[in-house]
């Protein structure tokens, strides 16, 4: 099964939506059949139970990961200033 989806869907009237998905969040993992989200995972094994996911309000966590001239790059922009903490 693919990790990831990426597709773009034309509608009849006219628009375009680009669409991209992954099979995980911050539970991930292995073992009963779960359902992943951006609000939580929800898990079903011998019992049914859902577990809140934790939402970041910024998208520095995602930043950090790339390379340091591309940081910089992208918070000398001031439009992008107020994700820097």
């Amino acid at each position: 099964m693919p990790d990831t989806i990426n597709a773009s869907l034309r509608y009849p009237e006219g628009f375009l939506v680009s669409l991209s998905g992954t099979f995980g969040n911050q539970r991930g993992g292995s073992g009963p059949m779960r359902i992943m989200g951006t609000e939580g995972t929800l898990v079903m094994g011998s019992s049914l139970r859902f577990i809140p996911e934790i939402v970041y309000e910024s998208n520095q966590w995602v930043v950090e990961s790339w390379p340091e001239a591309l940081q910089d790059a992208y918070y000398s922009d001031p439009k992008n200033r107020h994700y820097q903490t």
